[in-house]
């Protein structure tokens, strides 16, 4: 006979664990089968031991997010690859880490089994299905309790017995009673007696454990992805796979993909990824171009991803910024926000309730002054700071965040804020929000204002724009304006900067600049900057452009060759005065 504290106490020195990482896994109904198996699995590896023993799936709920292990006995051999094979389509192993003593010491002062009734009833032998079952996680999360599947054997002829177990430091609720009734159906509660026989006492049909708990692993894959629960935990963020809260919106698929992808429950790339040919083309309405479609979008995005993943861990930020030129009030506020922002960091971690430091900001100036290219510098910042999960930027514009009719506006601001969560969000042309026929601009910035509220601990905002329209934008709302504590100015660029940006220029294009066309180079953009809609550093790209067209015509309009690539005075020719009749499409 095994001993019974085994099962019953919290005995650390009895037990070996393996911490999970739950992730999503396909769509709803994929999600379901494959938990299904993993929990089969489970019991049918004890089945194998050559010894008495066990195995199990323990897991609790808490505010920053779920907290799952698997464990074994310690005399049995069972190894982290044996659960990564367990639970492979719906978890993975990430450490033989023990669970936090909250869950896990003489301060729980109550265990309750899950056992069979003793007459069960002819309406409830199967599960039931309702809206409430979902109150599972919901509940477990409430009572601060720990759940433990336990699958045993008490010698290597006997057969596989299964067991539920609900640690919690207070008394079990009435709702999670009915909750797990529903869960476990033809089942009661029942507070566990060390003195009685474990095996016979509480063992309960394998098949209602295997079902149960394969259901409640679903509830938990849904979880993990950042949905919604009860309103009352969201989004919860998981460093070891963060392909789970990106949606799947970001493979730009076409309407009738997307929407077929959503209403078969697969809403987060980590749950396309995790779709088989054949699942997907089950999926209703979805046809094999849409199919095609989805693969490659998705090959792109996670080829993209890898890409990302790697220049980010090469990429030396503050010398990006430093690489750039003039703009040197712009670089003296990074660097104090870039102190800002490790000063929040160091706070957050010693008080996390604190209130958030925001570091939403305004970018002003005329067009080409750098602002894009300081945002993207200024999330890799933020990143590497861990004030955000992600580098790179969301760049959206009034299209993005404004609807065409009542009611569109504040779902689409929505949606803008929950696909930049954890990102940095750069709204270009702000100011253009409040142009337009249909006056829904305002709606817009209103909508705004409430989510820059909502996602203030892990979003930053930057709204660009000229300076007198979006001086005028925020004047329109005191509200916005407060909640964007920083402003920076980007002004606009020398004739000196402006030369060296066109040699720049000329040089990633694999061009010189002879010395002789610097005077004319300088006196094009003296002329230029008198223009009312000069580009600055769009201008230099347009007007170098200009320039490599007429070095290909000199030297390759017939079959020629060329030996050094030299852009020369002739090559420097623009018309000031017919620039905006000509737009020549450079």
């Amino acid at each position: 006979m095994m001993n019974n504290p085994v099962f019953i106490n919290q005995n650390k020195e009895e037990f070996k664990y393996e911490r999970l990482n739950i992730y999503c896994a396909g769509s709803s109904q994929s999600k379901e089968n494959k938990c299904l198996l993993s929990i089969r699995r489970l019991i049918e590896a004890l089945s194998a031991l050559d010894e008495p023993g066990f195995l199990g799936w323990q897991f609790s709920i808490n505010d920053e997010g779920i907290e799952s292990y698997a464990f074994s006995g310690k005399g049995n051999d069972v190894s982290p690859e044996d659960f990564n094979w367990i639970f492979k389509d719906c978890a993975s192993v990430v450490s033989d880490e023990e669970p936090d003593d909250n869950s896990n010491t003489e301060d729980i002062k109550n265990a309750y089994a899950i056992i069979e009734k003793q007459t069960a009833d002819q309406h409830s032998e199967k599960p039931c299905y309702s809206e409430s079952f979902s109150d599972i996680t919901q509940i477990i999360k409430d009572s601060r309790a720990a759940f433990r599947l336990i699958a045993f054997k008490e010698s290597e002829s006997s057969d596989v017995k299964t067991a539920v177990i609900i640690f919690m430091s207070g008394s079990i609720s009435l709702r999670m009673k009915a909750v797990l009734s529903i869960v476990f159906p033809n089942t009661g509660i029942k507070a566990i007696d060390n003195s009685i026989d474990f095996s016979e006492a509480y063992s309960v049909d394998n098949s209602k454990v295997i079902n149960g708990c394969a259901h409640i692993l679903k509830e938990l894959t849904n979880l993990s992805e950042g949905a919604l629960l009860n309103n009352s935990l969201n989004s919860i963020f998981f460093p070891d796979n963060e392909l789970c809260s990106a949606s799947i919106e970001e493979l730009g698929l076409s309407l009738r993909s997307l929407n077929c992808l959503l209403r078969a429950g697969v809403n987060s790339i980590a749950s396309l990824q995790q779709i088989s040919d054949e699942e997907l083309h089950s999926i209703r309405n979805l046809g094999q171009k849409n199919i095609s479609e989805i693969k490659e979008k998705l090959e792109k995005y996670l080829a993209q991803k890898e890409e990302d993943n790697k220049n980010a861990e090469s990429t030396d930020y503050m010398a990006q910024l430093s690489e750039l030129i003039g703009l040197q009030n712009v670089k003296e506020q990074v660097e104090k926000i870039r102190a800002l922002a490790r000063m929040k960091k160091e706070m957050n971690s010693a008080n996390p309730d604190a209130l958030p430091i925001v570091l939403n900001m305004e970018f002003i100036g005329n067009p080409g002054t750098a602002k894009t290219s300081v945002a993207r510098i200024l999330s890799g910042i933020f990143h590497e700071e861990g004030l955000i999960k992600e580098s790179g930027i969301i760049e959206v514009g009034r299209a993005d965040l404004v609807g065409e009719y009542l009611g569109q506006t504040a779902s689409k601001v929505k949606a803008v804020f929950q696909k930049a969560k954890g990102r940095l969000l750069f709204i270009d042309e702000a100011y253009s929000l409040l142009e337009g026929y249909n006056g829904y601009g305002d709606e817009a910035i209103n909508t705004i204002v409430q989510e820059l509220d909502n996602n203030c601990r892990d979003t930053i905002v930057i709204f660009a724009g000229y300076p007198k329209e979006t001086e005028q934008m925020f004047s329109r709302n005191p509200g916005l304006k407060s909640r964007v504590p920083f402003k920076l100015e980007f002004s606009d660029y020398s004739e000196s900067e402006l030369l060296e940006i066109s040699k720049l220029i000329a040089e990633k294009k694999g061009f010189e600049i002879k010395k002789n066309a610097y005077e004319k180079i300088a006196l094009i953009c003296s002329e230029a900057k008198q223009s009312s809609d000069f580009g600055n550093g769009r201008f230099c790209r347009n007007l170098v452009d200009s320039a490599v067209l007429s070095f290909a015509y000199r030297n390759f309009k017939e079959d020629g060759s060329k030996s050094e690539f030299i852009l020369e005075e002739c090559d420097f020719e623009y018309n000031i005065k017919n620039a905006e009749e000509r737009k020549i499409g450079f």
